[in-house]
């Protein structure tokens, strides 16, 4: 409605991403409104939320990015909204949908060096935990028959650094998917 009206926004010609654990919400939102999204992009994304021990490590990122609970996203370890909203549940619905994935290897590189050590450990982690997530995801989507353009660099860390490196890495499949050279 409003940014169709106001800016041109189409209702059926968009592109999602997200990083970190938006990245998991930009290919459900995806996945959710084909219709609406042509393509999707996962920047280090946690994206098997359900398998075992995908909470303790949403736990400690949620902990980690300012001591945020878990269960206020949907209450309970075996609530069925945690199904409803795993990533790796909705491949299916993504069979039409331009995807690009990424997640770096939790080593650090020269990009690191300015963080704090004790960031590059929690980057680290969460980052080797994205890269765990994200392999599993492609496996499953590619059994699936889906074949997603994938992007695991051999260094970097869950943080900025990492997040814009993706972004210009994936930016000329997203303007020549949304045509907009």
């Amino acid at each position: 409605g409003y940014l169709e009206r106001n800016f041109g926004v189409a209702r059926n010609n968009n592109s999602i991403a997200g990083l970190s654990m938006g990245a998991g919400a930009a290919l459900t939102l995806a996945a959710k409104h084909p219709n609406q999204f042509r393509q999707a992009l996962s920047y280090s994304g946690f994206l098997t939320t359900t398998v075992p021990g995908a909470q303790t490590m949403m736990r400690f990122a949620m902990l980690d990015a300012g001591g945020f609970n878990i269960n206020a996203m949907y209450g309970s370890l075996f609530n069925p909204k945690r199904f409803q909203n795993d990533p790796l549940l909705l491949i299916p619905r993504l069979r039409n949908t331009n995807l690009y994935i990424s997640a770096a290897s939790g080593v650090p590189g020269a990009g690191d060096a300015h963080y704090l050590p004790e960031h590059q450990a929690a980057g680290a982690a969460l980052e080797v935990g994205s890269n765990i997530t994200t392999r599993v995801w492609e496996g499953a989507a590619r059994l699936q028959g889906l074949n997603p353009t994938v992007s695991y660099p051999a260094q970097g860390l869950h943080n900025w650094e990492q997040f814009g490196y993706q972004l210009n890495r994936s930016k000329p499949q997203v303007l020549n998917v949304m045509n907009a050279w």
